[in-house]
């Protein structure tokens, strides 16, 4: 098993800790890490990205490296005729992103329901992930 996805596994049972332990903003961050972190591994593993390029192609396009990620692994579900699991993939992952933002930049009021939503995300994109690529957690 790679790290990334040693990493992300532990994101999500990190979330889930600390949302039984009331830490609500800092589980929001767990979940989306968690997607992040697998699709850095899809674009490492299946797709020919080393971190560096990675890095290189986000800054060429002007955009940040999750941005970059989120359009790169887009792009390859719909390039697999995956367009149902696309269309839920970008719109999960803007949700979840939205919600870490808000989690750890914005003065808003993170509670259970809302952190709770963001671990739900985070699972149904790793789901789309792992099942559209064939990876094994």
């Amino acid at each position: 098993m790679g790290m990334l996805i040693a990493k992300s596994k532990e994101n999500l049972i990190s979330a889930q800790l600390l949302i039984e332990n009331k830490y609500y903003a800092s589980s929001v961050h767990c979940s989306y890490y968690s997607s992040v972190q697998l699709m850095i591994h899809l674009l490492i593993t299946k797709f020919n990205f080393t971190q560096e390029k990675l890095e290189n192609e986000a800054i060429k396009e002007g955009k940040g490296s999750h941005v970059f990620a989120i359009n790169q692994i887009t792009k390859h579900l719909k390039s697999k005729q995956e367009i149902l699991k696309s269309v839920d993939f970008y719109r999960n992952i803007g949700k979840l992103k939205t919600k870490r933002k808000h989690a750890d930049y914005l003065d808003t009021l993170i509670d259970k329901p809302y952190s709770d939503e963001a671990l739900l995300q985070a699972n149904e994109i790793n789901g789309i992930l792992t099942t559209a690529f064939n990876i094994i957690l």
